[in-house]
């Protein structure tokens, strides 16, 4: 068996994935959030998610809505939203994803 050393105990492949699913897993109450868990799927809510915006907000500056959370429910494309709308802000496009 092949061990890929970018791959943490989460799953997660990236920086902002790992940053990502520890806010998740605070508010989820689990361990060991997958990148390609749903978060409506380990337990996620409405108003569980709009908790979220405001810690994704305070945690990487990024302003996302209700409608990215739907869409892009799963760690691993919640992480490319936050590092697409982090990107757009370093080029002073607008910030909110």
């Amino acid at each position: 068996m092949t061990v890929d050393p970018t791959v943490t105990d989460t799953g997660a492949v990236t920086d902002t994935e790992q940053r990502l699913g520890k806010l998740w897993a605070r508010l989820l109450r689990q361990e060991d959030i997958p990148s390609d868990a749903g978060f409506f799927d380990i337990g996620g809510s409405s108003l569980l998610a709009s908790r979220l915006l405001l810690r994704v907000k305070r945690e990487f500056g990024v302003e996302l809505t209700l409608e990215n959370v739907y869409a892009n429910s799963t760690l691993a494309e919640m992480a490319a939203l936050v590092d697409g709308a982090s990107t757009a802000d370093a080029t002073g496009a607008p910030l909110r994803a």
